[in-house]
């Protein structure tokens, strides 16, 4: 889709320079953690379910410990797995893995909710990985192993051993995949598309709260070009600051616009270059997702229009669960002769 020579973006563009590619900003996270996933070897290896069977079902002894903490999860009690149990060679890269797994997916995992809600906008997605950014980076380090003296017949300094540190532990493997994170997650928010929106969404915010607009006024209309009129929308931006709107986010923006669009016709082509640009496109493939739950292989013959009605009803259930079975009962019966003696 965004391939660099022959992706579908590209070609749109050498079409129209103006239609830059914002990709869905939960996908972006999504791929964001699977490249990190795949350049790192060790979570690769880690999250590979055969070798954490083989690990479990290869030693009576761990296979106990499982059934153990089965029974205790089972029973609603609080456990904390004990990670010595895996602290032998066959198991070192698995645990290695686990450990900064942990720390990205967790996280990420947090920021993933965060980036499908549906007022989403393009200022508060980047404010959110960044964030993200800040917390990887301040992400604590492991817990240094036990100091462990060597033998004296092995250890000139007379068995004082040789305190390892932490890169001499885990050979800079953990902070590797933490700096992976760190990377595709800036790469990923940072492209030309969202700072083009973000533009866009800070050029009006600025302009309702009063404060100085020029350098995203002048990066608007250099980039857009004809589509706004150059003498036109500095007049309506002014307007907009003296007006005294407290407009704090996309959706009051949206409302605003709505009931002006009339007398501010540059602004209402700033809000409909926003609306082209979804920040988020999750909530919409729900209903794809909603599809094959309705849509089953007993319902094949279902018609089109029955169809949009049950997706309609089933995607919004929170409306479908206030409405009046009684009155929809009622007016089905009475719109046809037939069915009063039915019903």
């Amino acid at each position: 889709m965004s391939g660099k020579n022959a992706g579908v973006s590209t070609k749109v563009l050498k079409v129209n320079p103006k239609a830059v590619y914002l990709h869905c900003y939960a996908h972006s996270l999504n791929l964001a953690v699977q490249d990190t996933t795949k350049q790192c070897t060790i979570i690769r290896d880690a999250m590979d379910i055969t070798e954490i069977t083989k690990l479990v079902k290869a030693n009576p002894k761990r296979e106990a410990w499982l059934e153990k903490l089965k029974i205790e999860q089972g029973t609603g009690s609080t456990i904390s797995p004990k990670v010595q149990v895996f602290t032998n060679k066959a198991s070192a890269n698995i645990v290695q893995g686990l450990v900064p797994a942990e720390n990205v997916y967790g996280i990420t995992d947090i920021l993933n909710k965060t980036l499908q809600t549906e007022s989403l906008t393009a200022s508060e997605a980047r404010k959110h990985a960044l964030s993200v950014v800040t917390m990887l980076t301040n992400v604590s380090k492991p817990v240094q192993p036990r100091r462990r003296k060597s033998p004296i017949r092995y250890d000139p300094n007379n068995g004082s051993g040789r305190e390892l540190s932490i890169g001499d532990r885990y050979n800079g493997l953990f902070f590797e995949v933490i700096d992976h994170a760190i990377h595709k997650i800036k790469e990923r928010f940072t492209l030309e598309g969202i700072s083009k929106q973000i533009t866009l969404e800070t050029l009006v915010y600025k302009a309702s709260n009063n404060q100085p607009y020029v350098e995203e006024l002048e990066e608007t209309l250099r980039f857009y070009g004809d589509d706004f009129q150059s003498d036109v929308l500095p007049c309506e931006l002014e307007m907009l600051r003296l007006s005294n709107t407290p407009i704090k986010s996309a959706s009051d923006f949206f409302v605003w616009i709505r009931r002006s669009c009339a007398m501010y016709l540059q602004l209402a082509m700033v809000a409909r270059l926003l609306l082209l640009m979804p920040a988020s496109n999750a909530a919409p493939e729900r209903s794809f997702g909603a599809m094959n739950r309705v849509l089953t292989a007993i319902r094949a013959s279902m018609g089109q229009k029955r169809l949009n009605n049950l997706l309609i009803l089933h995607v919004h259930n929170d409306l479908t669960d206030k409405l009046d079975i009684q009155a929809i009962i009622d007016t089905f019966k009475h719109s046809h002769s037939g069915r009063s003696s039915l019903f």
